[in-house]
């Protein structure tokens, strides 16, 4: 691979230190741009856990909307069920019951 200076020097050009002074804070930009972009998708997100504040990361009850510490909304992904088991078990005898008819 040829480098950028044989490059020029076979076209005979010969920029002006201006251009090659943007060119090169250009590329500098550039260069940090993808620096933080990689940091940031590096970096892990948060984890989802059931049962914890995604703010404050204190302990939250069953049925919690609302963090009671911080207040934030809580998202479904992060609020503990009501009686899960009592749902499946309840949906059993619904169905059981539908069925003699």
């Amino acid at each position: 691979m040829r480098s950028f200076e044989e490059v020029m020097s076979s076209y005979d050009i010969r920029p002006a230190p201006e251009e090659l002074c943007a060119v090169l804070y250009d590329y500098d930009l550039l260069r940090l741009q993808v620096q933080s972009l990689i940091r940031h998708f590096k970096t892990p997100t948060d984890v989802i856990k059931p049962g914890i504040c995604p703010n404050c990361k204190k302990k939250i009850d069953e049925g919690d909307r609302y963090c009671r510490t911080c207040g934030k909304h809580l998202s479904t992904e992060y609020r503990i069920r009501k009686n899960s088991k009592t749902r499946e078990k309840k949906g059993r005898r619904r169905s059981r019951g539908r069925g003699s008819m």
